[in-house]
């Protein structure tokens, strides 16, 4: 992907998809009507591991965030970069959920390479952009690459 900085030059746009659950907190993220979003690991928080992200991208001040996690299709796109960092929040440049585009069923059953691939097509993250390259590994190993 390029993007054209403010004199009209293009450069690479470098992205990071993010999840919330086990990047920045523990996976055992859960929903109640009494208790609301929880972790149900003793000893941890949610977003405890957001403080640590935030130092790792600091020398990157190029890299923007893509919300790549359930976050955003079960509470919505601005909920969820609410819950980041103000730092953080600055890079989000967009979500790979958008319910304009696919419906949720449909998005549940996307392997998350192809989440990605079609935010990056089809969305503000990538329609001013092209020739992405998005490279996914399998459990097994193997590299896939998908361009848009």
């Amino acid at each position: 992907m390029e993007r054209r900085t403010a004199r009209g030059d293009t450069g690479p746009l470098h992205v990071c998809y993010l999840d919330f659950d086990g990047v920045t907190h523990v996976h055992a993220v859960y929903w109640s009507p009494n208790r609301g979003i929880h972790v149900t690991t003793p000893g941890h928080t949610l977003f405890e591991w957001a403080p640590i992200l935030e130092q790792l991208l600091k020398p990157y001040p190029d890299v923007k965030l893509v919300l790549a996690t359930s976050w955003v299709r079960a509470r919505g796109f601005e909920f969820a970069k609410a819950q980041l960092l103000p730092a953080l929040q600055a890079r989000v440049m967009g979500a790979t959920f958008d319910n304009r585009i696919v419906q949720k069923l449909d998005y549940d059953l996307m392997p998350c390479g192809l989440q990605g691939c079609r935010a990056a097509a089809t969305s503000s993250v990538g329609s001013r952009h092209s020739g992405l390259r998005l490279i996914t590994m399998t459990r097994a190993g193997q590299r896939r690459v998908a361009t848009s």
